[in-house]
């Protein structure tokens, strides 16, 4: 939230100094502590649907990454060869594989 927002902070910067941070960082944690706790619920489709986000949102995060670590521009010498670069598109197309698996498993 603090990139996004422009304002990059960090935990070890105070809370005066980072109020955006500590707060999305309380907030996060208390909304998850909250959905533990409620009474009767299952926590299993609660760690299921978390590791489904957790798959969903890391996919977008694993192109970019791919594209710097290729680009010579960003990355100068220590850019990827096309071997290692070959192995994070396999790893690529495993994610959206399993994914996909995931998608068609639970709509049918």
């Amino acid at each position: 939230m603090c990139d996004v927002a422009g304002r990059p902070d960090a935990l070890d910067d105070t809370i005066k100094e980072a109020p955006l941070f500590y707060g999305t960082f309380a907030a996060v944690t208390v909304v998850g502590a909250g959905l533990v706790l409620i009474p009767g619920i299952s926590l299993v489709p609660i760690l299921v649907g978390t590791q489904v986000v957790n798959a969903v949102l890391l996919l977008p995060l694993l192109f970019y990454m791919s594209g710097i670590a290729q680009s010579r521009t960003l990355m100068g010498e220590f850019a990827v060869c096309r071997l290692t670069a070959s192995a994070y598109w396999v790893v690529i197309a495993l994610v959206v594989a399993s994914i996909g698996t995931l998608a068609v498993l639970t709509i049918t």
